[in-house]
């Protein structure tokens, strides 16, 4: 009687804390990007370290020394210049050389450690680390920097509500009128009606944003909408592939009834790169 009587007031408990944290989080993400640029610029590299060190983590599943310490040092370093750099306190490109020289000084402690075994799969692993998940973010933040070398909080802004809008509609059409499996090898709850559903949702923001913001044209909104829509389905599916290879099912637990900023993210670290082509190659075309 006792845990069948407790498991609903424990449902409970976890959906008020999930929607406590959720909104403190929409809250912390949509004031830095209103803000100004530095804190746009500080709040997703400290989002994007963390996340590195998420990814580090749960390769100790795998990796008995994954040189955790230096893969989160080196990370830090990298994010540290590029925020710099951004932010006009850095003037010199030199930063790029970064990683280079980071991945040499990683081979010197493999080289060094005689608890190593496995040199091959820590290197992939940082590097997995610099492109799957530090590059995503750099290249977020760069967009917002896009026109003119200055920050324009609408781009940081609209691609936010894009993501939301595509994962919430995927969400409640998926749970109402989902049957047919997206990719039920990886995730059995994903869903095409789900998908379309997304993608439909964040179409009509994304029209609405071209209202409000119309310094960037229809068609790059349009266009910024279709490549979230198809980065964050791929991005959610390559991190579940992740998790199912390594048997867990959140990314870790920084954040209180979500599980991990991986887990939060999943979507931006494909759809990223993807929005700040489009939007470098729609500036240059001129529509």
């Amino acid at each position: 009687m006792k845990s069948t009587s407790s498991s609903p007031m424990k449902k409970a408990s976890n959906l008020q804390l999930r929607v406590l944290s959720g909104v403190i989080g929409g809250v912390l993400l949509l004031g830095s990007v209103w803000w100004r640029g530095e804190s746009f610029v500080a709040l997703f590299s400290l989002i994007a370290l963390l996340s590195a060190y998420e990814l580090l983590t749960l390769a100790q599943i795998h990796i008995k020394h994954p040189a955790k310490t230096t893969g989160v040092l080196s990370s830090a370093i990298i994010l540290l210049l590029h925020a710099l750099h951004l932010v006009g306190a850095l003037q010199s490109w030199a930063w790029l050389w970064a990683p280079v020289f980071l991945f040499v000084f990683l081979c010197w402690t493999l080289l060094y450690d005689r608890h190593q075994g496995q040199p091959l799969e820590v290197m992939a692993l940082h590097c997995a680390v610099w492109i799957y998940v530090l590059l995503p973010f750099i290249l977020y933040m760069r967009a917002a920097y896009l026109f003119g070398g200055t920050y324009h909080y609408y781009i940081a802004l609209g691609f936010l509500l894009l993501l939301w809008a595509n994962d919430t509609g995927a969400y409640f059409v998926g749970k109402a009128l989902g049957k047919n499996k997206l990719f039920p090898r990886i995730s059995p709850g994903k869903t095409w009606e789900g998908a379309i559903g997304g993608g439909v949702l964040s179409m009509f923001v994304a029209l609405g944003l071209s209202s409000a913001f119309q310094s960037l044209s229809v068609e790059q909104w349009v266009g910024m909408s279709f490549l979230i829509t198809v980065g964050g389905i791929y991005g959610d599916l390559t991190e579940s592939m992740i998790k199912r290879s390594l048997g867990v099912k959140d990314s870790g637990k920084l954040i209180p009834g979500h599980g991990g900023f991986l887990d939060r993210f999943d979507g931006l670290l494909l759809a990223a790169p993807l929005v700040a082509a489009w939007l470098y190659w729609s500036a240059r075309a001129a529509f």
